[in-house]
C-alpha cells in the first residue's frame, strides 16, 4: 500500500514595517521584481502595499520558510517597527496566483478596502484582530479578480 500523498498545509503571515528611508519608484520595482523571482523559487505567494514609507505584507506559502523570511525581513536594515499583525495555517491560498502581487497604496480609499487606514497611516497604528487583518487582505484579494 502507497502512503496518501499529504500537501503541507498553508501558512500565512502578515505584517507591516516602516522604512527607515524614503523607497523611490525604482527601488520598489527592483524589490517587487527580487520578492517575485524568489518566492516564485520557495513556493511563496503573497502581497506587498506600500504608502509613504509604510509597508504591509502578507506571505503565504510553507510555514519554514514563511517563518525565515519574517525573521530575514525583520533583521534588514532598511525596515524599523516591524509589527506581526497575523500568523496561522489558512484552508487555502488567498493569493495563489501572485508570486507577489503589489500595489502603491495612494489614493486607494477604506472604503474599498476595510482597515487600509489603521495599518497604512503613519504614527496611527492601532491594535490589528486577526478578522480586521484578514478582511483587508481578502478585499484586495476580491478587487484583483475584477
Amino acid at each position: 500500500m502507497q502512503p496518501a500523498f499529504v500537501l503541507d498545509p498553508i501558512f500565512l503571515a502578515a505584517y507591516t514595517s516602516d522604512a527607515l528611508e524614503q523607497f523611490s519608484r525604482r527601488d520598489l520595482l527592483e524589490l517587487l521584481e527580487r520578492a517575485r523571482t524568489n518566492n516564485a523559487r520557495r513556493g511563496l505567494s503573497g502581497l506587498l502595499l506600500h504608502a509613504g514609507g509604510n509597508f504591509l505584507q502578507a506571505l503565504e506559502g510553507p510555514e519554514n520558510v514563511v517563518r525565515e523570511i519574517l525573521a530575514r525581513i525583520e533583521r534588514d536594515p532598511r525596515h524599523r517597527n516591524m509589527q506581526v499583525l497575523f500568523f496561522d495555517h489558512v484552508p487555502e491560498r488567498l493569493f495563489a496566483d501572485w508570486s507577489m502581487g503589489f500595489e502603491e497604496a495612494r489614493g486607494l480609499n477604506e472604503a474599498d478596502h476595510p482597515g487600509l487606514s489603521a495599518f497604512m497611516q503613519r504614527d496611527t497604528r492601532s491594535p490589528a484582530t486577526d478578522h480586521g487583518v484578514m478582511e483587508l487582505l481578502r478585499s484586495f484579494r476580491s478587487i484583483s479578480a475584477h
